[in-house]
């Protein structure tokens, strides 16, 4: 079988090391993760306990894409289930938990397999696959340096030039994260989301994920919002300068839809600085 590592930031994983199919989960209260000493102790049973038969994987993994695509022929909606098994290659020390995602739609079958040690694999392989699949949005930074803020117009033939430049660009990101910080929104809750219990966002399942960031987005553009959602709502506006001999005003127009933004952006940095705690 075909499988990835993980990332570095990954945890040990807990577990019996039994084999069995999981389906979208039930939305309900998860069980706790499992304790740093039993993650411990189930890795050194892990080491000591041999993998699966590979054929056996094959077949819990064909049965899973069989089950998936004859779900959807028989709802027509999308579905997608997913099968925790352990695998040795034969460079491992010792058998890895995989997690094996099998989905069937209108544009075919998809099947990803993901090896990983995180703790709360075991109990929820849909979220650690999900999670596993966002990995891509820590990129998202980069691109807004280099894009959105043109860091990478350097096109200066001195060095110092274009080491001003730079700092110029990170120092403009870090505003804005600073910005950010100071007028972010709480995040949506599960009651908001119409789910039963809290949950943390990492354990939501996908679709319910998309809609909380979703809502996220639509109650608190500017706390998530990347530069150009900034630069739109709040830097380029029509607005009317009159310079006096001791002041210079700023007149804005009395419709402008973005106005609560820039009253709540206005008053989050004029607030005096909280003072630092001296314990």
């Amino acid at each position: 079988m075909m499988g990835r590592r993980g990332g570095g930031s990954t945890l040990t994983v807990g577990g019996n090391g039994a084999k069995g199919r999981v389906h979208e989960p039930h939305k309900g209260v998860p069980p706790a993760f499992p304790s740093p000493l039993t993650r411990s102790a189930d890795a050194d049973l892990r080491k000591s306990r041999p993998a699966p038969p590979c054929a056996q994987n094959c077949q819990l993994r064909d049965d899973l894409l069989r089950q998936v695509l004859e779900e959807y022929e028989r709802t027509g909606q999308p579905q997608r289930s997913f099968l925790l098994i352990e695998y040795q290659a034969e460079s491992w020390a010792a058998p890895q938990p995989v997690v094996i995602k099998a989905e069937a739609h209108a544009q075919g079958t998809n099947r990803r397999a993901v090896v990983t040690n995180r703790p709360g694999c075991p109990v929820l392989p849909h979220a650690v696959y999900d999670e596993y699949a966002m990995r891509g949005e820590s990129e998202n930074r980069n691109k807004e340096l280099k894009t959105e803020l043109q860091a990478d117009r350097l096109s200066d033939h001195r060095f110092l030039a274009n080491f001003f430049r730079l700092y110029l660009h990170a120092t403009t990101l870090n505003l804005l994260v600073r910005l950010r910080h100071a007028v972010v929104q709480p995040l949506p809750t599960s009651a908001d989301l119409g789910l039963p219990v809290e949950l943390p966002t990492e354990a939501i399942d996908e679709p319910d994920r998309k809609r909380f960031f979703n809502k996220r987005r639509e109650r608190d553009p500017l706390g998530g919002g990347f530069a150009c959602t900034w630069r739109t709502r709040l830097i380029k506006v029509a607005a009317e300068v009159i310079t006096r001999a001791r002041r210079v005003i700023v007149r804005l127009s009395g419709s402008w839809p973005h106005r609560d933004h820039f009253l709540r952006v206005s008053r989050a940095v004029s607030r005096p600085p909280t003072p630092a705690s001296s314990g």
